[in-house]
């Protein structure tokens, strides 16, 4: 089996926030897994900080 935990670290800046999307797998299947959907999961975090920079730079509210 394999444990996927995705992190989101917000840390405050001058200009604003930065966020830091992050994804960890562990387990015995981990790196199966990671071989089978790495760039799979690659495109998904890299989909969701795209659209998390457009929302919040759009100024629109939550």
């Amino acid at each position: 089996m394999a444990a996927t935990v995705g992190t989101h670290v917000l840390t405050p800046r001058e200009s604003g926030v930065s966020v830091l999307l992050g994804i960890d797998q562990s387990g015995p299947l981990a790196p199966l897994m990671s071989l089978l959907a790495g760039g799979r999961t690659r495109r998904y975090v890299r989909t969701e900080a795209e659209s998390l920079k457009r929302r919040c730079e759009s100024g629109d509210a939550v």
